[in-house]
């Protein structure tokens, strides 16, 4: 059963109900029995599974951290439910309603339902499994961590899925033994050259480029037994462009709004490239990186979800993230100098979009000052020429009125 992160709809029981449904229906050898008025609970639908008195039922819970992603309250309601499925002789409401039913319903709910419970947790979430200890109180005693692998063990991690035979999307292939060597090779040994565990992650960030491969028939039949075969020609020249392809992919999946934030988040962030070459993972306070990158707890637990981002507990009580693999620092860095790239074209774009509309701006200006010259020269041409008219007139005027003075001394005469 796996939980998912809370995303407001279906709660913590009716997830419990559909994944139990869909895997009981293989085994129940009888009809499902149900006993009306009894509630649906996690002892309730095990229970009416009817799976028969020899039955085991085992609840693989993976990745249990999501579980903390949903309200408090359904945490608290599903925890005291499975104690009560694990510890409880009977149920809490056949001692309530026992005179509800007859007898012969009563000794059915009070035969125990054999149930066993497994936890896989990421190991920075394993401190929260401490909030269920007062209903589990045997939740933290028996664990088992699942280290790196050794390089037999990520060899058969390889090798004997690819060989199962079922209804796969995939047809069953093999590894070369020069492929298997090259990829041992690379993924069990860090930058010094010392021998370390293989990581899960890498296998199966891995197997899943070489298995798509197979299904577009990319790799073929190189032996004759029908069976396509990886050879090294098959891999990347460089293994860490698997790793690009799925850095990218994750970044591309998430909301339009939350894909530049976890960016630079990590781009910016969580690494550091020297001037001569020298690169590292860097390690930072959770709300140091949520402040400076506009980022929120639910993108740094989408992040820790996809195996982008590792968290561990710092000194001050909060959490430090830092990439979740030496391997995602190539692909980080090469798409920030892309991202670089592509911002300063885009600054550069607007700087020129700026400037043509500064230089049509005073393009315009100009226009409109020589306008206003040409106005302003026509109203001083009409002014001169407005003088001129005034200054004939004025002398027109005078010479008819010395006519007049001439003709009224004549006709005085």
């Amino acid at each position: 059963m796996r939980f998912n992160a809370f995303g407001g709809q279906d709660g913590l029981l009716q997830k419990f109900v559909f994944h139990a449904s869909q895997a009981l229906e293989r085994h129940r050898p009888e009809p499902i029995q149900v006993i009306q008025g009894v509630p649906e609970t996690l002892w309730s639908q095990l229970k009416f599974a009817n799976l028969g008195a020899d039955a085991t039922i085992v609840l693989l819970f993976d990745q249990f951290e999501e579980f903390f992603t949903y309200p408090e309250e359904q945490q608290q309601d599903f925890k005291r439910q499975l104690a009560e499925l694990l510890y409880a002789d009977i149920p809490s409401y056949l001692k309530q309603n026992e005179d509800r039913h007859t007898p012969e319903e009563i000794a059915f709910l009070r035969e125990k339902v054999d149930v066993k419970t497994v936890l896989a947790i990421r190991a920075d979430r394993m401190s929260e499994l401490d909030r269920l200890k007062d209903k589990l109180p045997a939740i933290l005693h028996k664990r088992c961590e699942l280290r790196a692998l050794s390089r037999e063990q990520a060899r058969r991690a390889l090798v004997e899925p690819a060989r199962k035979a079922g209804d796969f999307a995939s047809l069953p292939f093999e590894w070369s033994g020069e492929a298997l060597q090259r990829i041992l090779q690379e993924f069990s040994q860090d930058k010094q050259g010392r021998e370390v565990g293989v990581e899960a992650f890498l296998l199966q960030v891995l197997a899943q480029n070489i298995e798509r491969q197979v299904i577009r028939g990319d790799i073929t039949d190189r032996n004759g037994d029908g069976k396509p075969e990886v050879s090294p020609e098959d891999l990347p020249a460089d293994l860490s462009n698997i790793f690009s392809e799925y850095y990218r992919n994750k970044v591309n999946d998430l909301p339009d709004a939350q894909r530049l934030p976890a960016r630079k988040l990590i781009e910016e962030g969580l690494v550091f490239a020297g001037e001569q070459g020298d690169a590292r993972r860097l390690s930072m306070d959770g709300d140091l990186l949520m402040r400076q990158f506009g980022a929120d707890r639910d993108l740094l637990r989408v992040l820790e979800d996809t195996f982008l981002l590792r968290r561990e507990v710092n000194t001050t009580g909060g959490w430090n993230y830092e990439l979740s693999h030496d391997t995602l620092l190539k692909p980080v860095l090469d798409w920030r100098e892309e991202r670089r790239g592509e911002e300063q074209k885009e600054v550069e774009r607007l700087e020129a979009e700026q400037a043509l509309r500064r230089a049509r701006e005073l393009e315009a200006q100009a226009e409109e000052e020589r306008r206003r010259a040409e106005e302003a020269e026509v109203l001083k041409n009409e002014a001169v020429q407005g003088r001129r008219r005034a200054r004939t007139f004025a002398y027109l005027a005078g010479v008819v009125a010395l006519a007049a003075i001439g003709l009224g001394v004549f006709a005085f005469f």
